[in-house]
């Protein structure tokens, strides 16, 4: 009896523990996201969120509707050597985890390394004006410009690494654009950055499967999400 007790107490301590971590990790996420704009505290608080997967999807519809501007990026042209899953750039290597389909994107240099500085060039003039205005207060670290000098400083990264690459369905507004979310690993930092992308095929049709869709898509909006905690 006493050792049934005994493992029933160490099970309850395992449950409550893990759940002390899925709130805690929830908290930071939303005051980061409240911090960004992502939320609006009197919406969130009429929702309720029953898993994080929910409410990412719930921060994913915001920041399409707050962020979202067509754009247009070049395709890669220059020679790529793919291996499995990796997918070299001149000196930059993409090892990527995502189905065939996905993966094509890749293969077909739609997204490449470069496009993870070039999505900058929209924000990088606003950004060095803010710093010049509030060189007397106190700056707050914020993880996408820590990322964004990140990149800007290091043209020649070796190895980045692409996971949970995945459409966002419910954010489809057309069967001639689709929408995508995946994260990013960098070296440097233990905790992975979460991307949007865009994807614009203007031949593409309702009954049009997504390998043919890729065929013939163009990169139309890449921003960066978070810095997941």
């Amino acid at each position: 009896m006493i050792p049934y007790l005994f493992r029933f107490s160490n099970n309850l301590k395992q449950q409550m523990l893990m759940s002390f971590i899925f709130f805690s990790l929830v908290l930071i996420d939303c005051r980061y996201a409240k911090s960004q704009g992502l939320i609006d505290s009197a919406r969130v608080s009429e929702r309720v969120f029953e898993n994080q997967g929910e409410q990412e999807d719930y921060w994913a519809e915001t920041l399409f509707k707050n962020n979202y501007k067509n754009e247009h990026y070049n395709i890669y042209t220059e020679p790529i050597v793919m291996s499995g899953n990796t997918y070299r750039y001149k000196n930059t290597i993409l090892i990527v985890d995502a189905t065939p389909e996905l993966k094509s994107i890749f293969e077909k240099g739609i997204v490449y390394p470069g496009i993870f500085t070039e999505c900058f060039k929209y924000k990088h003039k606003a950004n060095d004006k803010y710093e010049k205005e509030n060189l007397n207060e106190k700056p707050q670290i914020d993880p996408s410009v820590v990322m964004q000098k990140y990149f800007y400083n290091s043209p020649n990264i070796d190895t980045l690494r692409i996971t949970d690459f995945e459409e966002l369905k419910f954010l489809n507004i057309s069967p001639k654009q689709k929408r995508f979310r995946f994260l990013l690993f960098t070296p440097g930092f233990t905790n992975p950055t979460v991307y949007f992308m865009e994807l614009t095929n203007k031949s593409a049709g309702s009954e049009s499967g997504l390998s043919s869709f890729i065929n013939g898509a163009t990169l139309t909006f890449f921003e960066q999400g978070w810095l997941i905690m």
